[in-house]
């Protein structure tokens, strides 16, 4: 099986029925391929990162326990 990579959105104009649109709006990656981009943005202060603040992810339960382990262990001193 192909792994999928990320593309750049170029703003295509072209119409998509709804089948096809919801089928292109989600693309399944492997965390590892999107942390270093993730990192080096968040460490450079891109704005991108704003425009997708709102944006909803899906995570396994077991990622999610590790970082709300985390959060509540690593909270900054009052």
């Amino acid at each position: 099986m192909v792994q999928p990579h990320l593309r750049l959105f170029s703003g295509s104009s072209a119409v998509r029925s709804g089948a096809e649109n919801a089928a292109q709006d989600e693309v399944t990656v492997r965390l590892g391929a999107v942390f270093p981009i993730l990192a080096d943005s968040l460490d450079k202060n891109r704005t991108w990162l704003r425009d997708f603040e709102d944006e909803s992810v899906t995570i396994s339960a077991d990622l999610y326990d590790v970082i709300l382990a985390h959060q509540h262990f690593h909270r900054p001193s009052a």
